[in-house]
């Protein structure tokens, strides 16, 4: 691979690796607080959110 395609992967991984790091601390912390890992309700909009995400890192 060349410096450009390396270039290409990480512009298009790194919001992806930002956002499910971010949702597992999300979790983690609520869970650790005696939460569900979830609030209600919100469980429809996570696969929305993580195509979102991962389109907008094709896009780039």
């Amino acid at each position: 691979m060349t410096k450009n395609d390396w270039l290409c992967v990480n512009v298009a991984l790194w919001p992806v690796a930002t956002f499910v790091v971010a949702l597992l601390g999300f979790m983690a912390l609520r869970t650790a607080n005696g939460a569900s890992p979830l609030p209600d309700g919100t469980g429809f909009y996570i696969p929305v959110l993580i195509l979102f995400v991962t389109f907008g890192a094709i896009m780039t």
